[in-house]
This record gives C-alpha cells, sequence and structure tokens, in this order.
C-alpha cells in the first residue's frame, strides 16, 4: 500500500540560524565535547528507557498523542519524563515522581521567550525548546490556581504558543529545570546517552513508513517536518538501531468497528477481536486481527466529517482514507490514505468494497437437504416476517402435547404471492396461510427469538456476494421501501439492523442505521409502541456508495480517544450509524524489545545520515553534565 504523505505536516520548523544562534548561549552545545566519561558504554546493549518510567510510576507507559503541530513539545516533554524517571530510579532519593512532563508550556516558552514569537501558525525549532527546559523548566502535568494542565490541550497549546505562558506558572516551572542540553551528531553519541539514561529530542524533514517490520523497524519514507524522541538503542554485533516514539492519531470514544462478532466500541475491542479491513491494492474486504490498541486521555479539538453517510470525529493527525472526487474513482488509483489535517478541500469518502465470499450449495435442516439458494430467500421472508410459536394440543386420551410451529404474514398481494411460491417448493408442508408444524423447521428457526431479537445467522455472513443478494431481496420483499427515490429498510431488532448493514456492505451497496424512537407512543393500530424501530438507509450503486464533502468542522472533545491498528491500515468504521471506510493510528506492525506502542526501530545509518545531520538533535540530562550512570534494569 501507499505510505502516508505527510510532507504538510507542520510541526517542526528547519531553522539553521536559529540552531546556531541558539546554541551559541548553552554551556554545552556539543555533546562531542563532553562525551568521554560515557563513551563506550553502549557497546553491546539493548535499553529501552520508557521501561523505567514503567518501574517508577508503577503504570503502563502510555505515548503522548499530540493534536496540532506541537511535536517539538511533545518529542522535548518526553524526553523530560525520560530523564527524571531515570534519576529517580538511579538516585531513589533524588525526588518524588508527580506526573508526566506538560508539553503546552513547553510550547509557548520555545515559541514566544526564546525564539521571540517569529512563527505564526503551529510549529517550533527544536533548540528553543531545548533551551527552554534549561533556561526554565518542565512543568508537571497539575492544577496551578486557575490553570490547569492534567490533561493536554491542542487548543491551549496553540494558545501559548501565541500569546506565551502565563506568569503565574514560572515559579512552578522554574522547580523542575532540566541541567544540560546537548547537541547529537552520530548513532555512537546517541548509543551511549540512551544506555546512561540520556533520551534524545531528535527534528529531522525525514518521514517513515507506517508498518513495522519483523523486527519492529520502520523504513524511510516520504518527508515529515517532524520531532520525535529516541528512547531506546539496540546494540548487538551488526545490529544498530535506535528506537524512535511518534505522537499520533486516533478516534472519539463513540466511534464503532465492525468485528467478525458485530459492531463493537473500540474501547469494547480486544486482541482477539477480527475486524473488516480493505485491501488498498483491490479494494476487497479482509478480515485481519488487531496489531494494537490504543487509548488516551483527550481534552482539546477533533475534526467533524459530518454529511449524508459519514458521522467521524477524529483527530487531526489521524489517517483517512480519501478519493479524489475529480477522478475516476473506481481507479484505485484515486484514493490515498491523508492525515486529517491534510483534507482541505473536497474529498470522496469510500463506503462500499468487494467481497469474495463462498458458494454453498445445499444446507441441511434435521435431515433434510435444501437448496441454499431456496432456503436463503425463504430466511429473508422470515427474518422480516415471520415468528414462531408454541401450542398445546389435546390428544384423543386426554393428554395435552406441546407442538411448536412457525409462520409467514403479509397482506401486501403482490408480495404474498412471491412468498407462496418460495413456500411451494420448500421441502415442508405449509399450509394456505403460511403457517409449518414441523417440528425440525421450528427448532432452527425459534433461535432468532421475537421480532425485536432477529438476526442474520454467521453462516450466511460468509456467502458469495451472489448468494447474500438473495437473502437481501427477501428481506426488502418483506420490510423494504421504494418511495421517492429512496430505498429503506425496516426493522425493530437492532442485531438485525447492524447485520443488514454488513450484508449491504458485502453484495456491493451500503447503508446507514437511523434509530427511531417511538417507544410509549401510539403505533397507529391503537396499540403503544413497545422497541425502538431502525430505518436502513440504503445507497444503491446507481447512486454511487461514496460519500462526498468538503473541509471538517473543528469541534471541542474531552474525553478518552481510542483507535486500533491492522496490517491494511484501513478499517470500517461508523458513528451514529453511519459507517464508512476510514483509516487507522500510525504505526502498526510487530513490535520487539517491549517497545511501546507508536515506536519504531531505525536503522543507524539511517539516524546519523538523514536527522542527525540536520542538526536539531538535543540529549538532555538532569546533571551538571553526561556522567555514566548504572541504570539496574533491564538491559538485554
Amino acid at each position: 500500500m501507499p505510505d502516508l504523505d505527510l510532507s504538510h505536516l507542520g510541526g517542526w520548523i528547519d531553522s539553521p540560524k536559529d540552531v546556531e544562534s541558539t546554541m551559541g548561549n548553552l554551556p554545552f552545545p556539543v555533546f562531542s565535547d563532553v562525551w568521554t566519561p560515557i563513551k563506550g558504554t553502549g557497546v553491546g546493549k539493548i535499553v529501552v528507557l520508557t521501561d523505567i518510567i514503567e518501574k517508577v510510576t508503577g503504570q503502563p507507559f502510555k505515548t503522548r498523542l499530540q493534536t496540532v503541530g506541537d511535536c517539538v513539545s511533545m518529542a522535548t516533554a518526553l524526553a523530560c519524563d525520560v530523564s527524571k524517571a531515570v534519576d529517580i530510579w538511579v538516585n531513589k532519593d533524588f525526588e518524588e515522581w508527580i506526573a508526566e512532563t506538560s508539553t503546552e508550556d513547553i510550547y509557548g516558552g520555545s515559541r514566544v521567550v526564546i525564539g521571540k514569537n517569529q512563527i505564526r501558525g503551529d510549529g517550533s525549532v527544536g533548540v528553543w525548546a531545548s533551551k527552554w527546559v534549561t533556561d526554565y523548566g518542565c512543568l508537571p502535568r497539575g492544577k496551578y490556581g486557575n490553570v490547569d494542565t492534567t490533561i493536554y490541550s491542542g487548543s491551549r497549546a496553540r494558545t501559548w504558543g501565541s500569546s506565551g505562558v502565563p506568569q503565574s506558572l514560572i515559579v512552578e516551572i522554574k522547580k523542575h529545570p532540566i541541567q544540560i542540553t546537548s547537541q547529537v551528531k552520530s548513532y555512537e553519541q546517541a548509543r551511549d546517552l540512551i544506555a546512561n539514561g540520556y533520551p534524545i529530542a531528535v527534528c529531522s524533514n525525514l518521514g517513515f513508513s507506517n508498518q513495522r517490520d519483523k523486527n519492529g523497524v520502520s523504513k524511510p519514507s516520504g518527508s515529515w517536518a517532524h520531532c520525535m524522541c529516541v528512547i531506546g538503542v539496540w546494540d548487538d554485533g551488526n545490529i544498530r538501531r535506535l528506537l524512535i516514539q511518534n505522537s499520533w492519531g486516533c478516534y472519539s470514544d463513540d466511534t464503532e468497528v465492525l468485528t467478525k462478532d458485530g459492531w463493537k466500541f473500540f474501547k469494547d475491542l480486544t486482541y482477539s477481536d477480527i475486524l473488516a479491513t480493505l485491501n488498498p491494492e483491490n479494494h476487497n474486504l479482509e478480515w485481519q486481527q488487531i496489531q494494537n490498541k490504543f487509548e488516551y486521555d483527550y481534552n482539546g479539538y477533533l475534526n467533524h466529517y459530518h454529511y449524508r453517510g459519514v458521522d467521524l470525529l477524529v483527530t487531526d493527525n489521524h489517517n483517512m482514507y480519501v478519493g479524489n472526487p475529480n477522478k475516476d474513482l473506481s481507479d484505485i488509483q484515486s484514493w490515498n490514505i491523508v492525515e486529517s489535517k491534510d483534507c482541505n478541500k473536497s474529498i470522496a469518502i469510500k463506503k462500499d468494497c468487494n467481497w469474495i465470499g463462498k458458494e454453498v450449495k445445499t444446507y441441511n435442516i434435521g435431515d433434510i437437504e435444501i437448496d441454499m439458494d431456496l432456503w436463503l430467500e425463504f430466511l429473508g421472508y422470515f427474518l422480516s416476517e415471520g415468528s414462531t410459536s408454541v401450542h398445546n394440543k389435546v390428544l384423543s386420551n386426554g393428554e395435552s402435547k406441546k407442538y411448536g410451529s412457525c409462520a409467514i404474514s403479509q397482506i401486501k398481494v403482490l408480495s404474498k404471492n412471491k412468498m407462496i411460491e418460495c413456500l411451494n417448493k420448500m421441502p415442508f408442508k405449509f399450509t394456505k396461510n403460511m403457517v409449518c408444524t414441523n417440528k425440525d423447521l421450528y427448532k432452527e428457526l425459534s433461535i432468532f427469538g421475537k421480532s425485536y431479537n432477529k438476526h442474520i445467522p454467521t453462516y450466511v455472513k460468509d456467502l458469495s456476494s451472489r448468494q447474500q443478494k438473495i437473502l437481501f431481496d427477501a428481506l426488502m420483499l418483506g420490510d423494504g421501501s421504494y418511495s421517492d427515490g429512496k430505498v429503506n429498510y425496516y426493522t425493530s431488532s437492532k442485531l438485525l439492523a447492524d447485520d443488514f448493514q454488513e450484508l449491504t456492505l458485502k453484495i456491493g451497496i451500503c447503508s446507514d442505521v437511523i434509530e427511531i424512537d417511538r417507544v410509549g407512543r401510539d403505533n397507529g393500530s391503537g396499540g403503544i409502541t413497545r422497541h425502538k424501530e431502525y430505518r436502513l438507509n440504503i445507497k444503491t450503486v446507481s447512486k454511487t456508495p461514496n460519500a462526498y464533502g468538503t473541509i471538517p468542522l473543528s469541534l471541542p472533545y474531552n474525553g478518552k480517544i481510542y483507535c486500533a491498528t491492522v496490517p491494511n491500515h484501513i478499517m470500517y468504521v461508523r458513528r451514529n450509524g453511519r459507517a464508512c471506510w476510514c483509516g487507522n493510528s500510525w504505526n502498526g506492525g510487530p513490535k520487539t524489545h517491549n517497545q511501546p506502542d507508536g515506536s519504531f526501530w531505525v536503522e543507524a545509518d539511517i539516524v546519523e545520515k538523514y536527522m542527525f545531520s540536520q542538526n536539531d538533535s538535543w540529549a538532555f540530562s538532569g546533571y551538571t553534565g553526561f556522567e555514566p550512570k548504572e541504570l539496574n534494569t533491564r538491559i538485554i
């Protein structure tokens, strides 16, 4: 699949003049001048520094998630956290862990105080952030008077990035300084720094694939103006790699994804779940197991895509799967994965797919073999208009015997005649009122419960598009509606509505589920409505199954956000019943040596040649230099 095009990502500003001028004010501007005490100590070691954060906090490490172009502060804050955690771990009485470092003050301080408000729009320079945390400090998240930084806010970052950090926070910030920052130029320097607990914020224009290989390594791909944090080293013979932590993309907590077991909220997923994914090479639906899942606290703005057939609420950097409406959308090359923030013009969002199921000739009810096509037609009629019931029959000897029956009801003449034709072909005897008392058929159909609990059996979902279309047509004959160019299906069963939505996807069209709550109201037949109703709005091929829209709205959001990764990077998701194909979080694939979510290993020569060479990568120390430290933690 094509890699992400992140060439327009705002975050790191490449400014050699600012780097050079700011370096002149650092006590140890070049790490090579102070390397000697730890030189060579990283040879042969494998270290992941977030392990120490987990040991110090007693909690699993969670990566930061940026929502605006504040990546420099994200990487710098993580570097500060690693530095603090290592110092606490090595010197047990150094200080107590308070909370993770806030990013908004680093972003604002670096841009306004150090950078003197040169930048319009998002972004900062790596050395500015490094100098801010050494001249001032790094603020633990928390409440400080009327300022609450407990939860990250992209909007707060932008406000402080324009107006500066509130003066009331400066005293608190200066309580938590980073003592030294120094420029890193080579893999060997980075190796020894990491092995002794000194993290590195690395800024560059080099992009990477959003998929890790079997060793957890991502290969260079594209161009990013981006800052990330080096948190690990893998130095083992011919293997020379650095571990880089990224900070990108998710869905709101009310978003669902289609699984083998039906629709599930992202927050309810487990690693055993199998998700509906789209192969970008042929647009086939493929079932794939979750690789990783993510959960974050979030306070800021999300992008809201809300137009007919689409309702998505995602972060600025979330991956969208979009088409160019000015091109032939039947051509796969017209579709690409792009960041939400780059969806700044008219786009198409895909709602359909190709499905390759299996053809099955027969279906067995007890000892009776039925043509599968015939059974599917009958099943469609039953799911729409059928019911089962149990009766008592008094025998000649006075004893009572229970028996079950199944029946189909239909008053529309044309529809009823069509159903009778089907029943006459069935290997079971039906009365002229479309009632059958065969015990095997009753047993088969009784599992569908009452009308509000009906559903499509699992085995049907694996059938070919052709055979599933037979079921679809029969369902529509029962409870479908064709009026004023609109195609709808109605049911009181939430399960059937969800299954029907999957059915339409697999036959090459699509549908959206609209909940209609008339519970407690007059049903028009002298009774009271007891259950919700669901209307399926069906988009046919002739009306194009794709949805079209423009720039998303920006909405405030405070809560949990979630996502998962799959090999194809594209999942079938829905919000408020509107389903479409959309991207997954960055990045997916195997992990090695306990690397955190959102991280990837990079080969040493790549880091050295294309990242450190841009001269805006900085090591952090809580000491007055870079002295050797015995980490006493997992070194493989």
